[in-house]
């Protein structure tokens, strides 16, 4: 690690972990204000990231253990004697001038399981080429954004996403190939697009509150569809064959296609789906 200091309160500090002797990694990553950027290494068997900060949060706390193959990564800040309360919006200093940026590149390589808690601020997550084996993300109060390019080169075994307060955009979601999703949608934006390579059948659990959802649909697979819904609720669902009330399926059912479950419940919100 090497240091390095901007002015009276800002610093940054650079990590490099070398991972060559691990084959699965467990990440955890606790960030509550400012901008956080992740995405693959072009070393496939290594960690490498900085993180800019400001005195005023605290001091970061980045850690790394082995132990017989098996890596664990935290992040967290210490706020020791930092007044900062995020569920009620207040803090003791003037955010325009707090500086909180981290940015991360994870192993291609080595199956990842990446935990990330976010609160409030930017967040860009391309998972593109990251061997994920399972995502859960929690976002507050941000704007947050979260890429699979290309087919995820492993199985995933869950993905869950919740959804407080958040702009929330994500773009291929179907290439991690997970075989269980856990969408929660609280009172902020949500724009799923679960498009991608789907190569096993898949359940998705969907909960809406006040927010809203736009839902995204793979077309290269069998989909079949239940929403439950208040007479509040507003919903739109285009592309799908109509099967009952509340009941929904692929126009063109292909048996040799993957399958995939859905099931939506609103409460106050709105929802559009699509297929792609």
């Amino acid at each position: 690690m090497s240091f390095g200091q901007d002015n009276a309160i800002s610093i940054r500090d650079y990590y490099h972990y070398s991972l060559h002797d691990i084959e699965t990694l467990e990440s955890t990553i606790t960030f509550g204000l400012g901008s956080l950027k992740l995405s693959a290494n072009q070393k496939s068997n290594q960690i490498d990231g900085s993180i800019y900060y400001s005195s005023q949060l605290g001091k970061p706390l980045v850690s790394m253990k082995r132990s017989n193959g098996d890596g664990s990564f935290e992040f967290d800040f210490d706020r020791e004697g930092i007044d900062v309360d995020f569920s009620l919006l207040k803090w003791d200093f003037d955010l325009d001038d707090v500086k909180n940026e981290m940015e991360f590149q994870f192993p291609s390589k080595i199956s990842t399981d990446l935990e990330l808690e976010f609160g409030l601020g930017e967040a860009k997550i391309d998972l593109t080429h990251i061997s994920i084996s399972e995502f859960d993300l929690e976002c507050g109060l941000s704007e947050v954004d979260v890429f699979v390019s290309k087919p995820n080169n492993r199985l995933c075994d869950k993905v869950s996403i919740e959804i407080g307060m958040a702009d929330f955009n994500s773009h291929g979601l179907g290439n991690l190939n997970s075989e269980d999703f856990s969408i929660d949608v609280g009172l902020g934006d949500a724009n799923i697009d679960l498009t991608g390579s789907f190569f096993q059948d898949a359940d998705v659990d969907i909960n809406v509150g006040l927010g809203s959802l736009n839902l995204v649909l793979p077309k290269n697979a069998n989909v079949k569809l239940s929403v439950d819904h208040s007479f509040l609720a507003s919903v739109d669902v285009n592309d799908l064959l109509k099967k009952g009330e509340n009941a929904y399926e692929s126009i063109d059912w292909d048996h040799n296609l993957p399958k995939i479950d859905i099931e939506i419940s609103v409460g106050l919100g709105d929802v559009d789906v699509r297929v792609e």
